[in-house]
């Protein structure tokens, strides 16, 4: 057993990080998506998605979000499938503040975002994050929704829902996302949406980290 371990040892080498968003992330320019992905010295890190209509099966609904000022907050937004100035995503001192609007009458679709990370290595990575959850309007169900987006063999993108739990509401939550194994180059993200009609929710994120392990054969 013990030098079955060791072998075991000396092929695989397992090595934990942990990736957060960068400290400042803004746009750069009014109604344009510089600044989105955020990118650091290896490549496309960070994005914001607005996930456009709400089938997220297909790649081309996933939308970058632009920089824009709302309701004179700076935000990150889309006009085209919004509401209400929703879905948008404020982020200063490291923490996230996501709006979120329902379906409603002649508005048939879910206004939401996503936070997407790209891998920047092969290895299986998963989300975790301190939230509280306010709903402004309805009675709406608040979801948080886990993904990964990879290519196949022949290069079409799939998207996998890994999970979704719901979010209580006024209650301070630890979140940790299910696990996705990943290519470097695929992404793992997080949506949160409220479901129901005519309702409206908010979700306030810190301390927000993609835990990533690597594996590598010697």
């Amino acid at each position: 057993m013990r030098t079955l371990i060791i072998l075991l040892a000396l092929a695989v080498n397992l090595a934990a990080e942990v990736y957060s968003p960068p400290a400042t992330w803004r746009g750069k320019t009014i109604g344009k998506t510089d600044g989105n992905p955020w990118v650091d010295d290896k490549g496309p890190r960070w994005r914001l998605d607005q996930v456009y209509p709400d089938d997220f099966t297909k790649a081309e609904n996933w939308k970058p979000m632009a920089w824009a000022n709302v309701q004179k907050k700076d935000v990150w937004f889309n006009e085209t499938g919004s509401q209400g100035g929703h879905p948008a995503v404020a982020y200063a001192g490291s923490k996230f503040d996501i709006g979120m609007y329902s379906a409603a009458d002649n508005l048939e679709w879910l206004k939401t975002s996503a936070l997407v990370f790209v891998a920047p290595k092969d290895g299986d990575y998963r989300v975790k994050f301190a939230a509280t959850v306010t709903r402004w309007e309805g009675g709406g169900t608040v979801e948080v929704r886990y993904f990964t987006r990879a290519k196949s063999a022949d290069g079409t993108e799939v998207i996998t829902r890994l999970r979704v739990d719901g979010m209580a509401t006024d209650v301070p939550l630890t979140i940790e996302g299910e696990p996705g194994t990943l290519a470097k180059g695929d992404e793992y993200a997080v949506a949160f949406c409220v479901i129901g009609r005519h309702s409206g929710a908010s979700v306030k994120i810190s301390a927000l980290g993609i835990l990533g392990t690597a594996t590598k054969k010697k």
